[in-house]
């Protein structure tokens, strides 16, 4: 692919359409500063794609688009198209952006995605741009950015990602077997306790079966008894009945004789019984009448009630007929106010009234006083009357108070009495209620007590299984951590190739000891500072003598399985000279080692020597300075003979740390193994504490739910007790504030009545008086009667003439009206009422007449009967001797009645029994009437066996048969989770052998473009460096993947220079060469080069000139340099004018 042209319209400073000419080789653009060559750069960047603002140089998205100058306007879009040659088939690629923010790609001039673009032209681009200042910087990069640069070079990202997607699954999956391994520990805790329910409903099921079929046999042998009882007490009845008859015929015999003896004495007899009957008469009579007297007066105490009911009614009647009253009154007053507005219709009046008056001057002294005597003696009149009223009222009232009193204290009295009974009652039964609670609360106590103690040891015991779970969890850890750890040192992990070659095949070398580190034990803080002192020596093969090392290196040369050492012990030799300890040191490395083999000293001196242990690399340095000792310290370090230093931590396990690993796991293992033992133990006592504890419960639940039982009948009948309590106080308070009430209203009554008397006397005094005078008057007036009686007609009709004054008084009449409509319907509630309680009164007065009746019938009774009495035993003594034989023979009668009797009542009480045997069989159930002769003691030890199962059956409590089918489901899902776990352990498997064999071929394809890039780059640094040598390194070559990357430079001398040390020409330099060599091993489509020349000398401008000669690809770089020019195939020129960059031809004439 070869980039042909680019076109520029409106894009920055390009603001007039502008054609670049690109060269398939090189091409070079120049121009002055500002002139916008950094423009043509940013345009490929951006049509490819580029959204970045700071890469564009621009603060926004519409900064692309040319603003216009004082000459020209602004663009109203950015347009930008590359022009590529493909295959000799021609592409155009395009971007444009408008100002409206609408942004679109062409292919061939059709709308297209920006994925259209990056497909068509492949996933690892087709251009590379360094910008300006870059190329320095990818010299002086860090390890981690170099690296990031060779693995775009050698495409590895894709493998990268790959394995970060792999390794996200990877984590997603590890997180989903831990969540499920979650669920299926909480269903495992689920499904043991829908265990336990579904055992328990097995056991209900299997205790039910055996029940049954107790119950077969017991009410089988129940049926069996009672029918036998059934038969013999049939038999007994018939001979019973047959006795009977038989005792019937002899009394009969007895009675024709007693009949005969009573024929005698007929009239005695007869008389004898007429007085019985008469007697019987009088009896029932008088019972008649006791139960009439009970009923009368029963009758009697509901009519008081109810007349007591009735004259409280008529109270309040009374009371609102006051108020009625009280109303009228105010309403007079209400008129008498009206009075000023009738004055002045008077006035009118006025020469009327003076006529009235002028006539009325006329009368005499005696006239007027006569008229005022008149009107005295009437009223007075009136007021006799209404007082007279008012005391047959009052009289009459008194006379209903004093009834109702006597009624209300009957009521009391019969009220106190009942109180009386119900505080004994309610006192007797709340002493028991606190009995019951006091036992109720003790037992609680206890139960909880237990429960505590029960919910305490259950707690204990979890905690213990908890523990003992994790135990079994460690336990099943370590035992395959010891497994994988003697796994690894069985198949010698860790170690050469070539070891493990020859340990497989150790039959066919007898006399292999094993390699020094196996045969080495040392504590496990020495290990890293003998593991320094080692060093490779670790891996080193032991062998008995040199015949067995002569046959193992035979092995190695003919398997080229590649180099081994070997330590053969008839052939070591040590050469060490006995000296002192310096201070400050631990020990000599080999006091501190212990051998498993034979000729331990020889062995460690050769492998130590005088080798020293320290505390620190301080102690070590100060002790090298005095002494020349080897030395290593606690964390590794390791100072040499020579002096050099040897320091760092790997997270390999070494095989010396990996069998004190073993050791301490395995002790920790037997640690284990003994508190299983022991947390079992205590957990299966504090199972059997627990079931004491349940059993004792029971026992305390059983007593607890009889007492609270007996507590709530208690309470309940002391509720209802104390509910007739209230009610029964709420009567006698109604009671007593009634009787209260009457007894003021009475007392009230009868100080008015005293009033009303001395009013009365007085009153009539008065009367008597003025009646004496009235007839003195009329006497000496008659004369003048007539005048008066025409004066009196005028004023009457000056009076009817005022009376239209008072229509203003309509308003209140209404009022009025209403009241004394209220009036009559209280007067006639009254006098309904107290015709009721005249009814009352007139049926009590009945009654009690009644009463009074049947206690003089039931006097008169009993003097008959005493008379009755006094006769009979008159008559008696006459007839002695016959009388004494007829008793004769009414005592046989009576004894063979009575035996008759006693046989009817045996007769009667078995056929009872016949009856109860009969419901006994027919209560038992239909499928159990099956007859099964067994013994007493059977049917006694089946009864108890069933109260066994019973009992068994109460223990076992509430039964779930759901949870069998929940259990089922239970293990059918964890079943299934079981399943997915396993399948997210395969996936698990799978993704972590897909995580090493993208390693595996990322390593490789790492490397393959490493090693190219290193000897291209050694190349390169040959070329720009005379003599010089440039490498490339791993610095950790045991993980490539991983490892930084570093850049070593050293010049014609020899000596490594550091990069920081170099010129930025150097530098620059150095970062050509590193480019060109990354270009070279992943190649793009062409190259954009923004001024990597800039910080070049003309001698190393000359260096950098033959690179791009060299150079095969397609290169578009930007330059001020003359020289680098030169090795342009097409140089470009960019000026600008009027804020407009345009292309301007040059000439290389010019420019060389």
């Amino acid at each position: 692919m070869v980039l042909k042209e680019i076109f520029l319209k409106g894009f920055k400073s390009f603001g007039k359409p502008t054609k670049i000419p690109i060269s398939p080789n090189i091409t070079a653009i120049v121009g002055p500063n500002g002139s916008g060559k950094s423009n043509i750069v940013e345009a490929i960047q951006w049509v490819l794609g580029e959204h970045s603002l700071k890469n564009l140089r621009a603060s926004e998205k519409f900064d692309v688009i040319f603003k216009g100058s004082k000459k020209y306007s602004a663009s109203k879009s950015a347009y930008v198209e590359l022009t590529f040659d493909f295959n000799n088939v021609e592409y155009k690629i395009a971007r444009e952006l408008n100002t409206s923010g609408e942004n679109t790609y062409f292919i061939n001039g059709e709308k297209a995605r920006l994925k259209d673009i990056t497909n068509l032209f492949g996933a690892n681009g087709m251009v590379s741009i360094i910008g300006q200042g870059k190329i320095d910087k990818i010299a002086m990069s860090s390890p981690d950015e170099l690296k990031k640069l060779f693995e775009d070079a050698a495409g590895t990202t894709i493998y990268i990602e790959k394995k970060k997607e792999a390794l996200s699954k990877l984590a997603g999956t590890e997180a989903n077997i831990e969540r499920l391994k979650d669920v299926i520990y909480e269903i495992e805790k689920n499904k043991k306790g829908l265990y336990i329910k579904v055992k328990k409903a097995e056991k209900y099921r299997e205790y039910s079966q055996k029940l049954e079929q107790l119950k077969e046999r017991y009410f089988g042998g129940i049926y069996y008894f009672e029918k036998l009882k059934l038969n013999s007490l049939t038999s007994q009845h018939a001979k019973y009945k047959d006795l009977l008859k038989e005792k019937i015929k002899n009394l009969a015999e007895i009675e024709s004789k007693w009949n005969i003896l009573r024929e005698e004495f007929n009239d005695l007899n007869k008389k004898m019984e007429d007085f019985t009957s008469l007697l019987e008469t009088q009896k029932t009579r008088q019972n008649q009448l006791l139960e009439l007297k009970n009923a009368y007066t029963n009758r009697l105490n509901d009519l008081k009630s109810s007349y007591v009911e009735k004259m409280s009614k008529i109270d309040s009647l009374k009371e609102e007929l006051q108020r009625i009253k009280d109303r009228e009154q105010e309403i007079t007053l209400i008129f008498d106010s009206l009075k000023g507005e009738i004055s002045e219709k008077e006035k009118k009046l006025s020469k009327i009234e003076e006529e009235r008056n002028s006539l009325l001057s006329k009368y005499s002294a005696k006239e007027m006083e006569y008229l005022k005597k008149k009107n005295e003696y009437d009223e007075m009149e009136k007021h006799i009357n209404k007082l007279e009223n008012e005391q047959k009222s009052l009289l009459s009232s008194s006379k209903e108070l004093k009834e109702r009193i006597s009624m209300i204290k009957e009521q009391l009295e019969i009220k106190y009495e009942r109180k009386k009974d119900l505080d004994a009652e309610i006192q007797e039964l709340t002493e028991n209620a606190e009995k019951y609670d006091s036992k109720t609360q003790q037992l609680l106590e206890e139960i909880n007590e237990i429960r505590e103690k029960r919910t305490s040891i259950s707690q204990e015991r979890e905690l213990l299984k908890e523990n003992l779970e994790k135990l079994i969890r460690r336990k099943k850890e370590l035992q395959s951590e010891i497994l994988i750890i003697k796994r690894q040192l069985s198949e010698y992990q860790g170690y050469s190739h070539a070891i493990k070659r020859i340990f497989e095949n150790k039959k066919q070398f007898p006399g292999i000891i094993d390699v020094v580190a196996n045969i080495i034990e040392v504590d496990k803080k020495y290990v890293e500072a003998i593991e320094a002192l080692l060093g490779g020596r670790l891996q080193h093969i032991v062998v008995k003598d040199s015949e067995v090392a002569k046959k193992i290196l035979q092995f190695a040369k003919k398997e080229k399985i590649g180099r081994i050492t070997i330590i053969p012990l008839d052939l070591i030799k040590v050469h060490t000279k006995t000296t002192t300890l310096p201070k400050k040191a631990i020990n000599f490395a080999k006091n501190i080692v212990k051998l498993k083999i034979n000729k331990e000293e020889k062995l460690l001196n050769f492998l130590f020597g005088n080798d020293i242990i320290v505390n620190n690399i301080d102690t070590a340095v100060e002790i090298k300075k005095k002494f020349d000792f080897r030395i290593a310290t606690l964390d590794g370090e390791l100072i040499s003979n020579s002096g050099t230093m040897t320091g760092g931590k790997s997270e390999h396990i070494s095989p010396l740390l990996r069998k004190k690993l073993l050791e301490d796991l395995k002790e920790e293992l037997d640690n284990i193994l003994k508190i299983e033992e022991k947390t079992s133990k205590q957990i299966s006592h504090l199972k059997e504490e627990i079931n004491e504890l349940n059993k004792y419960n029971e026992v305390i639940n059983s007593e607890f739910l009889e007492i609270n039982s007996k507590s709530s009948s208690a309470k309940r009948m002391l509720q209802e007790l104390v509910k007739s309590q209230n009610e029964l106080n709420k009567e006698i308070t109604n009671l007593e504030k009634l009787l209260k009430d009457s007894t003021l209203r009475l007392t009230g009554i009868n100080e008015r009545l005293k009033i009303i008397s001395i009013e009365m006397e007085n009153s009539k005094d008065v009367t008597k008086q003025l009646k004496v005078d009235i007839d003195n008057s009329n006497k000496e007036m008659y004369s003048d009667k007539e005048k008066i009686e025409e004066i009196n007609e005028k004023y009457m009709e000056l009076q009817s003439d005022l009376m239209g004054l008072r229509e203003r008084k309509i308003q209140y009449d209404g009022e009025l009206k209403r009241l004394l409509k209220r009036k009559d319907e209280i007067e006639i509630e009254t006098s309904s009422i107290l015709n009721e309680t005249h009814s009352f009164k007139e049926k009590m007065e009945k009654l009690k007449l009644s009463i009074k009746e049947i206690d003089e019938e039931l006097k008169t009774l009993k003097e008959e009967t005493e008379t009755l009495f006094k006769n009979m035993s008159k008559d008696k003594s006459g007839k002695k001797d016959k009388l004494k034989e007829l008793e004769n023979l009414e005592d046989t009668m009576e004894k063979e009645r009575n035996e008759i009797e006693k046989l009817r009542e045996t007769i009667h009480s078995t056929e009872l029994e016949i009856q109860k045997i009969k419901m006994k069989i027919e209560n038992i159930d239909e499928k159990y009437k099956k007859s099964v002769k067994i013994s007493k003691e059977e049917l006694e030890t089946l009864k108890n066996e069933m109260e066994d199962i019973e009992t068994k059956l109460k223990y076992i409590g509430p039964v779930d048969f759901e949870a069998e089918e929940e259990y089922i489901e239970v293990s059918k899902k964890l079943e299934s989770l079981e399943k997915q776990k396993k399948d997210l352990e395969d996936a698990r498997k799978k993704i972590i052998e897909l995580i090493e064999t993208t390693d595996k071929e990322a390593t490789q394809i790492f490397m393959n473009t490493f090693n190219t890039i290193k000897k291209t780059f050694k190349n390169y640094i040959k070329e720009l460096f005379f003599s010089g040598k440039g490498d490339i390194r791993l610095l950790d070559k045991d993980n490539v993947l991983e490892s930084g990357i570093e850049i070593v430079i050293s010049k014609g001398d020899g000596r490594v220079q550091k990069l920081q040390l170099l010129s930025g020409g150097e530098k620059a330099l150095v970062g050509l060469a590193l480019l060109m060599s990354l270009l070279q091993a992943q190649p793009s489509a062409f190259y954009v080069l923004d001024e990597p020349d800039a910080p070049l000398d003309e001698f190393n401008a000359e260096r950098f000139k033959l690179l791009l000669k060299n150079s095969n690809a397609q290169i578009i770089i930007i330059t001020h340099k003359k020289i680098v020019m030169e090795a342009a195939d097409i140089m470009v020129g960019i000026t600008k004018a009027d804020d407009i960059s345009t292309v301007v031809p040059v000439r290389m004439e010019e420019v060389v």
